[in-house]
């Protein structure tokens, strides 16, 4: 298997992967953060829920974040569960602050995009349906107690569908990066192939003259003692 240093190919792009999703989701959770605090308004109605939420959403962000830079090994299958995390934080970000109307809807991509890195189309679509299915129960569960303000059915239908439609090419894009990427992987393999075989070859023609001249010189020897 071709190496990058001391580590596989294909587990270092595993591991940037992950260390880019890391990062950008510490930035989704500090800019929450920051969006409240300019705007406290959006967190007037679950003051307490709202705070407890992305306090814990940045803590679970930085420690996310520090198991892939320390590339610990536990984190390597926690891809599954990380995607699941991320999807019902955000559902509670959503909900906590504004429901349908919050300014973090756009949040929801978040995990479409990590599951479309991580599976390709198998991974981003079934998360996208998830999503679209919970932002749609946060606005009828709001909308039966009289909470939320009421929403145009298309607003609700666009932004379905716009996930959806993100996790589509998120995930072609992918699937179509990880053939590349086995297909650079299996050139690799063949080139080292053959250079291994051509170090043979140089080997074996170095020894087949060596002894070529070993006999020769032998046979001179035979013949200068006659």
């Amino acid at each position: 298997m071709a190496t990058t240093g001391n580590t596989p190919l294909d587990e270092s792009w595993f591991l940037e992967r992950e260390r880019a999703v890391a990062w950008l989701r510490l930035a989704f959770a500090v800019l929450a953060i920051a969006v409240i605090q300019l705007n406290p308004e959006r967190v007037a109605r679950f003051p307490l829920m709202s705070g407890l939420v992305l306090a814990s959403f940045l803590f679970y962000s930085a420690i996310a974040l520090v198991l892939v830079v320390r590339r610990n090994s536990v984190f390597s299958s926690f891809g599954s569960v990380a995607a699941g995390l991320d999807v019902v934080w955000i559902a509670l970000i959503v909900f906590s602050t504004g429901g349908t109307r919050t300014p973090f809807f756009f949040y929801y991509s978040f995990p479409v995009i990590t599951a479309s890195l991580r599976w390709g189309l198998k991974g981003s679509l079934p998360v996208a349906f998830i999503g679209a299915a919970i932002y749609v129960s946060i606005r009828l569960s709001l909308a039966a107690e009289s909470i939320d303000q009421p929403i145009g059915i298309d607003t609700i239908v666009v932004r379905s569908l716009y996930l959806v439609f993100l996790a589509g090419v998120f995930g072609y894009i992918s699937e179509f990066e990880k053939r590349q990427n086995q297909k650079l992987l299996a050139l690799s393999k063949t080139a080292a192939n053959v250079a291994v075989m051509q170090e043979r070859r140089r080997i074996m023609f170095d020894i087949h003259d060596g002894i070529l001249q070993s006999l020769a010189t032998l046979i001179l020897r035979l013949e200068s003692t006659r």
